[in-house]
């Protein structure tokens, strides 16, 4: 159990945005700015120099500090994206913690932002057990991440889950619905034509030697700049799903 108990609040100099949370500590000059998502990127952008953290209440115990969170944030107007705070309670792991509006105003930011991609994400390259490590420390995040695993493998969907995906599959229609016996009967006698003649086509073993050389041709080797993926676009795969088509390309999204 820790000596010190409290809410505080952390403001960026710089903008005037700021977070409300609580913290439970042996030492009050730990440098301790918070810990949500947003707050976090903020100082990773704007250095802790920029940051100023001030207590607004002290309690006998964390449960109370972190109870307190729901006022301050509504008096201190810090929810995104006014401020850092997602959850108008002050925690987005409580049930009921993130409100329709919330994750509305949440979604938005992180689409005009370009928040959490790639090198963007807090998490890149760190593992979730690494997270918690440096969050609760050693001891803690072990035994946390076991109860996770074991959750993971315990994990079954409920019946409610089951009759969604159920009807979710019901409203889709098959490709070849409405297609007409004479344009089913196109369809297969085309695929059979295409067979043979795929069959019928013998590549000489220079022609082979020289695809195979096309192949490993280091002018098609692209790397995506969304995505990261080192692609060969040899086959032309590049250029129909990566690179300015890419999935992952702001202007898609």
């Amino acid at each position: 159990m820790k000596k010190y108990n409290y809410s505080y609040i952390t403001t960026n100099l710089n903008n005037q945005k700021q977070y409300v949370g609580d913290h439970s500590t042996d030492n009050l000059e730990d440098g301790y700015l918070g810990s949500g998502l947003y707050i976090q990127r903020a100082v990773k952008k704007y250095g802790k120099e920029n940051f100023k953290r001030e207590i607004l209440e002290f309690f006998n115990t964390k449960q109370e500090a972190f109870n307190a969170q729901e006022k301050w944030i509504k008096e201190y107007n810090t929810l995104v994206p006014n401020g850092y705070n997602i959850s108008p309670i002050g925690g987005v792991q409580a049930s009921g913690g993130m409100n329709l509006i919330s994750r509305q105003k949440l979604s938005k930011t992180r689409i005009d932002n370009q928040l959490a991609k790639g090198k963007n994400n807090p998490m890149f390259g760190i593992s979730l057990k690494d997270k918690w490590i440096n969050i609760y420390g050693e001891e803690i995040a072990e035994k946390k991440y076991f109860k996770w695993v074991q959750m993971q493998k315990e994990y079954k969907p409920t019946e409610e889950s089951k009759q969604k995906i159920s009807e979710t599959l019901k409203g889709r229609k098959p490709w070849n619905i409405g297609l007409s016996k004479k344009n089913d009967d196109r369809l297969t006698k085309s695929a059979i034509t295409m067979s043979k003649n795929r069959k019928g086509i013998l590549k000489s073993l220079e022609h082979k030697i020289n695809m195979s050389k096309s192949h490993k041709d280091p002018k098609h080797i692209k790397e995506c700049p969304h995505c990261n993926k080192i692609i060969n676009n040899s086959g032309g795969a590049y250029t129909k799903y990566h690179g300015e088509n890419c999935n992952l390309n702001p202007k898609n999204i």
